[in-house]
């Protein structure tokens, strides 16, 4: 085996400058691909996580943006009770949100007015105590669920009595906080969580609406959870339909679904896929033909010493496998050393950078992998050319 090395090294010093361009051109193509897999994994895991806080078999219906008059085109409370009766097996929940300074917490909370079904539709975790109730929105208790970071932020804890807005609201329930991956996608503050939160019954939220506004009974969002075994699309049609009357139509709403929220997503995966990803297969074709023209080179080179290997009993195999070993050494060291330095960069710099970044094994293996080969490949040629090198073409060319 050391004696293998050393020729290969011997092969590799013959040509430093040949060597050097491959091997540059080769790494900074595989670290153009470990770029490309760590941004495109990245971008997989925030969508898994946007699914998750969303709910696969969950949608939302929220007032469309209007240009007209009346600024927007609201929804209600009787919207969500109209399509809750004519959906049973669907979970229904209206929210509305309202924001607020509390002292001790900086900068200003979300007041999320909700009814009891927002924590089933949404499936959140609840650490301790319970939700919002059925009572709680009869009664118009003034009881609220906050989120972890609000209890460890202030010491809250279940059983204490909170000022919100100037009215006394006690603490029933602590909910662990949702990732941000609804909110940094730009699908709007109504659907996401944000980790200072606070959920207050949507009948004791009207402490702070009047009932004579138009805006008494409005909602920000209405939640739709669909069976498992249903068709999210067949049922949200016919939420639509039942929308749908004399004075009014469904596309006065936006309608937000798991599909809608990765449209952004797909659309930068395949730019990103297309750019970065031409970077790196221009740079591996440029490193594999000034590969493949370092090994011609070197096999011209060394013809009598090939000739002389062939005298002294080595096989065209023994022969081919020399060349091929060395431009694998030179492919899978470019490799570890540009997917090493790129790893580094990456992982120091990932929270600075505008897209998600995932770094695992798989991003580390598979340009080494890929480069390997790569240097197979294209030291096939120039290998085989070798292999038929006979002693007595060598001495001729002596």
């Amino acid at each position: 085996m050391n004696r293998i090395l050393s020729d290969i090294w011997d092969g590799i010093r013959s040509q430093p400058g040949r060597t050097g361009l491959s091997f540059m051109a080769i790494g900074i193509g595989m670290i153009s691909l470990t770029v490309l897999l760590a941004v495109l994994g990245g971008l997989r895991e925030r969508s898994r996580l946007m699914i998750k806080e969303m709910g696969a078999n969950v949608f939302a219906i929220l007032p469309q943006r209007s240009d007209t008059l009346s600024g927007t085109n609201e929804i209600h409370e009787s919207h969500a009770t109209l399509i809750a009766s004519n959906f049973p097996g669907c979970m229904v929940s209206g929210t509305r949100r309202f924001q607020a300074e509390i002292p001790g917490i900086e900068g200003t909370i979300t007041l999320i007015a909700c009814d009891e079904k927002l924590l089933d539709v949404r499936q959140w975790q609840l650490l301790t105590g319970r939700f919002i109730d059925t009572h709680d929105i009869k009664t118009f208790e003034r009881n609220v669920v906050i989120t972890k970071a609000i209890s460890n932020t202030r010491g809250w804890e279940i059983g204490q009595v909170v000022s919100i807005k100037n009215e006394p609201f006690s603490i029933v329930g602590i909910l662990a906080p949702g990732n941000d991956a609804l909110e940094t996608e730009g699908a709007g503050s109504s659907i996401s969580m944000e980790e200072k939160s606070i959920f207050i019954p949507l009948s004791a939220s009207k402490l702070w609406l009047d009932p004579n506004q138009g805006n008494y009974y409005n909602l920000d969002t209405i939640f739709i959870r669909v069976p498992e075994t249903a068709n999210l699309p067949g049922i949200m049609s016919s939420v639509q339909r039942v929308l749908t009357g004399p004075y009014e139509k469904a596309d006065r709403f936006s309608w937000i679904t798991p599909e809608v929220l990765l449209r952004g997503i797909r659309r930068l995966q395949a730019a990103i896929g297309f750019t970065v990803g031409s970077v790196a297969l221009l740079c591996i074709i440029l490193g594999g033909t000034t590969l493949m023209s370092l090994m011609v080179a070197n096999v011209r080179d060394r013809i009598t010493e090939i000739g002389l290997r062939r005298a002294l009993g080595a096989t065209p195999r023994d022969i081919a496998m020399l060349f091929v070993l060395e431009a694998c050494l030179v492919t899978g060291t470019a490799s570890i050393v540009g997917t090493t330095f790129c790893h580094l960069i990456l992982f120091t710099a990932k929270q600075y950078l505008p897209s998600p970044i995932h770094l695992d094994g798989g991003t580390f293996l598979a340009p080494i992998l890929l480069s390997i080969i790569l240097g197979i490949i294209f030291s096939y040629g120039p290998a085989k050319m070798a292999a038929h090198i006979s002693p007595s073409e060598a001495l001729r060319n002596d």
